[in-house]
């Protein structure tokens, strides 16, 4: 059974990662974006609300997993050897019971919305449970991660519109494509790790071309994006904001230059200003 300690608390505030908020803001804006394109104004209240608290919920529910899975690799990986389930501060079992209170109260959450949404909500849980196994079947978990991440997209539009329209779609692609580029930045800081212990990813498929190819996925980002807009007629203020999105996308280009994990990983963290200006 889970144990209320404050030395437990300690580690399940690690291990939802509440002390590093990066991963629950670029989830949630793909969100924000969603919920003010779907009618074109503010949201509903309700709907913001279930989304900023679920977002934290499922990226909480995504950690656990993701620490669950990983915990006899993440021994081996200098970033990651401390994370509780590694080191062994806390038991898989009572991981996976805080799972299951998250997702638990995730469905409730969602229950407050409309059909649409909670059918929906059945297909984002799957994407969120199988995406941390991924990196051992194919080296392309990051479009996995990619799926989940920008699943808020369709549940926001449907929750707002009862239904789902071609600019949702064009959001999901571009998100889509958004989050193998920054996650790849993510796995560069840890692929010398990676080729020892054998672990998948992006960034090792890619090798020497993973920049390039993560510029071929920040571009397919903005023609997603510009097209949703294009369909929505949105007015110039969006395109300043692609533009400026655009312009962050070769900033990191430029600060990766030499491949360093701190450098890769700065160029992940960046990613944020790029979902604000965007929103």
């Amino acid at each position: 059974m889970i144990e209320l300690t404050l030395r437990h608390w300690r580690h399940y505030y690690r291990l939802i990662r509440f002390d590093k908020p990066i991963g629950t803001t670029l989830l949630i804006w793909p969100s924000l974006w969603t919920l003010w394109l779907a009618h074109m104004q503010a949201p509903r209240l309700k709907n913001l609300i279930i989304f900023i608290v679920g977002t934290f919920i499922m990226r909480s529910a995504g950690c656990i997993i993701n620490d669950y899975a990983d915990r006899g690799f993440d021994a081996h990986v200098k970033r990651t050897c401390s994370r509780p389930l590694a080191a062994k501060d806390i038991t898989a079992r009572e991981a996976i019971e805080l799972l299951v209170i998250f997702l638990i109260t995730a469905f409730i959450l969602v229950l407050f919305t409309n059909t649409l949404t909670i059918k929906l909500a059945f297909i984002g849980v799957l994407l969120t449970l199988i995406y941390p196994f991924m990196k051992r079947f194919t080296h392309w978990p990051q479009a996995f991660l990619g799926l989940a991440y920008s699943y808020p997209v369709p549940m926001a539009w449907a929750a707002e519109t009862s239904q789902l329209a071609a600019p949702a779609w064009w959001l999901y692609a571009g998100t889509f494509f958004w989050v193998i580029a920054f996650d790849t930045y993510y796995a560069m800081t840890d692929r010398d790790d990676d080729l020892k212990i054998g672990v998948k990813s992006t960034a090792v498929l890619f090798g020497q071309y993973d920049k390039k190819i993560i510029f071929i996925l920040n571009c397919l980002t903005l023609i997603c994006f510009y097209i949703a807009g294009r369909l929505l007629h949105l007015n110039g203020y969006f395109y300043i904001g692609l533009a400026i999105a655009a312009g962050l996308f070769l900033y990191q280009q430029y600060l990766t230059r030499d491949r360093s994990r701190e450098h890769c990983f700065t160029a992940f963290l960046h990613n944020n200003w790029v979902g604000a200006v965007i929103f």
